[in-house]
């Protein structure tokens, strides 16, 4: 299996239930996978998509610094004013309503098992040690840190390599 699932970007955009905008063509390819997703202006890879969340500042704000950065488009909301209308954007209801979904679309396309890790404490040293051991045998992919909110959850399905054989995700 490729390390990234290709798709365009209508394709995307009917997948999370957006609408694009701007100076995106529907047929672009996008490459989901490791580090193809973000939430951070300074991690976007050249190819990526960046996605405008809420928190402590408003992801809207970083939307160009994104965009500079090489971001393919950004996922905003559709109430965002947008400083240009050429920038390549991708308009939903709700980003982070946006990545959940993509993150369960993604989800669907691996042909890895997924191990979830929950609980109150030791969620972290039980995903490393579970990662660890999988790996002696095939191979398998770990959430990074302690990816374990409504946001690093899907950031962590999205950021697995299609040809993982597992996941364990915390």
């Amino acid at each position: 299996m490729s390390s990234e699932i290709v798709l365009t970007v209508a394709e995307l955009a009917d997948a999370i239930g957006g609408t694009l905008h701007g100076d995106v063509k529907q047929d672009s390819i996008v490459s989901l996978g490791p580090r193809r997703v973000a939430i951070h202006s300074g991690q976007i890879e050249p190819g990526a998509i960046f996605l405008a969340l809420a928190g402590k500042s408003d992801g809207h704000l970083w939307v160009s610094d994104a965009l500079k950065h090489g971001a393919l488009f950004a996922v905003v909301s559709n109430s965002w004013q947008a400083p240009s209308n050429s920038l390549p954007l991708l308009r939903v209801a709700d980003p982070l309503r946006a990545l959940q979904t993509l993150a369960q679309w993604y989800r669907q396309q691996l042909r890895c098992e997924v191990v979830a890790v929950a609980g109150s404490l030791g969620k972290t040293t039980t995903k490393d040690a579970l990662v660890a051991f999988l790996n002696e045998f095939a191979f398998c992919y770990g959430s990074p840190g302690s990816f374990n909110s409504q946001i690093g959850v899907p950031l962590s399905m999205l950021w697995c390599p299609p040809d993982a054989e597992m996941a364990v995700i915390e």
